[in-house]
This record gives structure tokens, sequence and C-alpha cells, in this order.
């Protein structure tokens, strides 16, 4: 090796030793005007900054329960350590976060410091907006803070982290009509949609079950009254929604008020239609498990289509049924039951289900083996006589 190549080893060497030197302070005023993706996810202050033996505390305060696409605010306090300036960084795991405070900026999809924050009383405080997602469920919001001791450097400071979850659930928001947002397509036609998420339900083709004519809102009143709607409203976009509201409309308009349940269909009061004999077959094959075969069909005697058709849709239990009956089967099995004595209603029947007093076949075999213990003991006292 020659001295021209000593020379550029060195020149390397030095080059490499000024650049590794000049990055920390690069970083240092980098942060100092804040930085996403430290909120405590995966990474947070601590990843830059050498926490001190005073610690620092961040705590998130706000609404813990919200309406979908509800715009919510919070606040971050962050406290304790050196206490001479602040700093934080704040990100959702749903929702849309917005940096509403003087002092603060959007760096990507985080709220950060914009400037140094103020401490006032050895806290400074940070608040921030939050739009909740449009599906229902838990989400988390995560906060990281520092108290800075002002040196420029990233040595002697104190940082902290913490979480809140929120709980998204109900009818969502109106979006505010001067901001609409943009309106997304549907991922198939109307009947298409209906076909592959609700006519196990509410049958295919056809009528659409007891929902012919239901609007945009009424089928979002349902996903969110109704967990047994949950997978499906989560896989729907508002574009879906809509695309099959217009081909409810198609299939005929049943009058609604508001409430998907109340159809024209029939009740206790009506006369008896479908085939019995049918409807016995049916219900012994389908139904007979939980409420008992032959005779009357147990607690659910009179039980109209209706009731049936509601109890599918409230209780999970009953979905694989569901999925095999026909519109023509169910009006069978309301006939059969409808020859037994009246009485029998939805709530006879989801209560059957609830409670195990006709719904879990384990209850109804812990019976039958009380009984048979019962008439063992009964034999043995006679033979002690």
């Amino acid at each position: 090796m020659d001295r021209y190549d000593h020379l550029a080893v060195k020149f390397v060497r030095y080059s490499l030793l000024l650049f590794s030197s000049l990055v920390p302070i690069e970083v240092a005023f980098a942060t100092s005007n804040g930085i996403g993706g430290y909120s405590g996810v995966t990474r947070d202050c601590t990843n830059c900054h050498t926490n001190v033996a005073t610690a620092a505390t961040a705590t998130l305060t706000g609404a813990a329960s919200v309406a979908p696409n509800s715009v919510n605010t919070y606040t971050l306090v962050v406290s304790g350590g050196p206490a001479v300036e602040a700093g934080m960084d704040v990100s959702a795991d749903g929702g849309m976060l917005a940096a509403t405070m003087t002092g603060t900026k959007m760096s990507g999809a985080d709220v950060v410091h914009s400037s140094p924050g103020m401490v006032t009383n050895g806290s400074a405080t940070y608040t921030f907006g939050w739009t909740a997602p449009m599906s229902n469920g838990t989400y988390t919001i995560y906060a990281a803070g520092l108290s800075s001791n002002n040196q420029n450097n990233s040595g002697g400071d104190a940082t902290a982290v913490t979480k809140l979850m929120v709980s998204v659930s109900g009818v969502p928001v109106p979006t505010d009509p001067g901001t609409p947002p943009p309106v997304p397509n549907p991922s198939g036609t109307g009947a298409e949609l209906f076909n592959a998420n609700c006519s196990g339900c509410h049958s295919s083709g056809g009528a659409g079950g007891s929902i012919a004519g239901e609007s945009a809102k009424d089928i979002l009143e349902a996903f969110a009254e109704k967990s047994v709607h949950a997978a499906v409203a989560a896989a729907l976009n508002s574009a879906d929604v809509a695309a099959i509201a217009a081909y409810l409309k198609t299939l005929g308009n049943a009058e609604h008020d508001g409430d998907y349940d109340d159809d024209d269909d029939d009740d206790d009061s009506s006369p008896v239609t479908g085939d019995t004999a049918a409807g016995q077959a049916l219900f012994d094959a389908n139904c007979s498990g939980c409420h008992g075969s032959g005779g009357a069909g147990g607690s659910i005697t009179g039980s109209s289509s209706k009731d049936i058709r509601e109890a599918f849709a409230e209780k999970s239990v009953h979905a694989g049924v569901a999925a095999t009956l026909s519109s023509t089967d169910i009006a069978a099995i309301a006939a059969y039951l409808k020859t037994g004595s009246k009485g029998g209603s939805r709530n006879d029947l989801t209560a059957a289900v609830a409670d195990g007093s006709g719904g879990d076949p384990s209850a109804a075999a812990s019976v039958d083996l009380l009984v048979l213990a019962l008439a063992g003991g009964l034999a043995a006292l006679r033979r002690r006589r």
C-alpha cells in the first residue's frame, strides 16, 4: 500500500467520524420541532433521550365511549422530570387525529409538538382532536411525553408513555355537509351484496324477507342495534349500504317507520297458513333439539313467522338453522306451532335459548339425570322398608 492509499484510508475514517458527530446534532435540532412515530406503539422518546432519576408522567383524558364518526377532544398532560420544556407525540390505531392547538402539528398521522412546549407549575398541557372511525369497536390512542432540560442535547431529560382505550358504538354521527367525505364505490350490485351478506337470515332473491323497502338509514340503525350484524357492518362501506337499500326498494315498500323489525307479517292473531305437516317435519329436524320434539314446540307454541325471523336475527345460535330455511319453510313451521295452544311469542322463543330452559340440550340432560337419581333413591328406600 503506497502513501496515496494511506491518505485515502485516513480521509474515509475522518469523514465517517465527522459524519457520526454531526448526526446527533441534526436529530436533536429536528426533534425540537416534533417528530412522529415515537408515541409508544413500537418506539417512544427513550429511543433518543436519556432518562434522569426524576421520572416524568403522561396522562390522557377524554371520553372513553363515543359514537362512530364523532369529533372529540382529548388532553395530554406531561409533568415531572426537569420540566423546563416539553414535547409530545400522539397516535391512534383507528379514526383520524387533528392538531387543534397552537404549538402542535401533524407529522404523518401523528400529532406532535411544532415547538418546545411551555411548562407551567411543573406540567405542560396539550389538546388535540380525534374523529372516531365509522365501524364499532375498541380503539387505542397512544401518547408519549417528554420533559426536557433545554440543554440542546438528548441527555438529562425524562420521558413517559400512556394510552387510552376508547369504545366506539351506536349510530354514526352525520358528517358535516360543508366538508363531505369522499364517496366510496360499492363493491358490487345491491342484489349481489344482499345475497352475499344478508340472505342467510332475510332470504335470497325474492322480497328480502321482512326488510323489503328498507332505507339506508334503516339498515344502519339495524347494524347499530343488533350485535348479530357486527361482521356485516364491518364488511360494508356506505356505498354498499346505499346499493343494498336501492335493491330492497325494487322489491317493494313495507312502509317502515324507521324500525327495521316493523313489518306487516303475521302475528298471533293471524289465520293459520302454510303446510302444517311439512312444518312439523321441519320443526323436528331443525328446532326440536332445543325446543322439544313432537307436541307443540315447547315454550314457543303459537310463534308466528315474524317471531321466528326475529329470533333468528337476535340470537347467533340460530345462524345455522336460519341459513337452511326458506320463507316457505318458516311459514310452515309457524303454521305447525299455531296448531298448539296460543300464547307463544318471540320473547318466549329467545328466552328459551337465553336462560337454558329449552335452549340448551345439556340442561335437559341434567334434568334427566336428576330424575333418574331421585328414582334410584326412592327405590332404595322401598327396599330398606
